[in-house]
């Protein structure tokens, strides 16, 4: 074998080691930042679901009697007292346009929302069901005088 061949050859073998690194590497990078971006993402949709239901239970809304005037509302809260939902307040929701509600519980995205009792009956529903991948909060409030589950799903 002549030796300007075993160089050729052993440049050629080292270019296509570090080829393959390179790419193992690009790939790995491009991987991990999309898996990052996407846990990112999902934790900002926990923590405005999170937001949501705690204004909702915890407040009244704005204005405090909103179910009385829905096109002047700006905040929706189901609240009578803390955890304790209001009766008209969750029907006025359930009786709201969709987006028109979307929209006052500042969501881009689309949810879908039940409250039921503890046994499973459900009280309301209102949104969009899917299949797709959502975050779901599932609390528990009073609702004329007994426990409830309030549950929301916000989809990605």
């Amino acid at each position: 074998m002549r030796k300007g061949f075993a160089i050729a050859t052993d440049f050629f073998l080292a270019s296509m080691v570090f080829m393959l690194v390179l790419a193992y590497s690009f790939y790995t990078y491009y991987y991990y930042v999309g898996q990052f971006k996407a846990a990112e993402a999902r934790k900002e949709t926990e923590i405005s679901a999170l937001a949501l239901t705690d204004m909702m239970l915890k407040s009244p809304g704005n204005p405090v009697e909103w179910q009385n005037t829905p096109n002047e509302t700006k905040a929706i809260g189901l609240a009578y007292d803390e955890n304790i939902i209001d009766p008209e307040k969750l029907y006025a929701l359930e009786m709201m346009e969709y987006n028109r509600s979307k929209e006052l519980m500042g969501l881009s995205t689309d949810y879908y929302m039940r409250v039921r009792w503890v046994d499973g009956t459900v009280i309301m529903e209102k949104g969009k069901k899917q299949n797709e991948s959502a975050i779901s909060m599932k609390r528990v409030a009073v609702y004329n005088g007994t426990y409830s589950w309030v549950e929301l799903d916000v989809y990605r």
